[in-house]
């Protein structure tokens, strides 16, 4: 929405503008919903992105994209054309984040293909040869969601000799961000892929 010129002060209109950005990204996942248990993910790693909270951000869309796919493989293997979508109790018999996990969802016609990283050039090749290596988007949630973060450690001299290695949030700014716009393309396939396979209202 458009305000008057000099409507507000410059730290006001500051302020509402982030607060627009925030609001256009978070309504995002509304028109692109399937169900809360895996919308919900993406719209609280939105709002941490903007809050700068980059390491719940990075997980809360890492747990995003696995529970999407292990609650869309479970829909599936239990709806036809012609019964509505069953209520969903448990995830049992779906296996957690893995090569295999993007395996099974291929085989099914999911668009996993979004969920390559721009510098991944090799992702469904990894995924068919088995176990590892493994995909950017595997190995990325099975680090970060064990608490696993030493690749984001930081090397910095401060006047000894030796570097000091350093790890604050912000060391995850950059893959929050990449995350963010991954998860946007992501959900609009995913979106498409429960409509056209009947698992879906929205």
């Amino acid at each position: 929405m458009l305000l008057p010129p000099n409507f507000l002060s410059p730290e006001d209109q500051a302020e509402y503008d982030a607060y627009m950005a925030r609001f256009s990204e978070v309504n995002h996942y509304y028109e692109h919903c399937t169900v809360p248990v895996i919308d919900w993910f993406f719209k609280q790693a939105t709002e941490a992105l903007h809050h700068g909270l980059w390491l719940p951000a990075c997980t809360s869309f890492l747990n995003g994209i696995e529970t999407s796919l292990r609650v869309t493989l479970k829909l599936k293997s239990t709806v036809n054309v012609q019964q509505s979508v069953p209520v969903l109790v448990d995830l049992d018999g779906t296996s957690v984040m893995s090569n295999a996990l993007m395996r099974k969802a291929k085989q099914e016609g999911m668009p996993i293909e979004l969920l390559s990283f721009p510098a991944e050039k090799n992702m469904l090749a990894k995924i068919d040869a088995g176990k590892k290596p493994e995909a950017d988007i595997v190995r990325l949630r099975n680090s970060l969601c064990h608490g696993n973060i030493l690749e984001f450690i930081m090397s910095v001299k401060v006047g000894s000799p030796d570097p000091i290695r350093i790890f604050t949030p912000g060391n995850c700014c950059g893959l929050a961000l990449l995350l963010s716009a991954l998860s946007k393309k992501w959900t609009v396939g995913l979106h498409q892929y429960w409509i056209d396979n009947n698992l879906t209202s929205c």
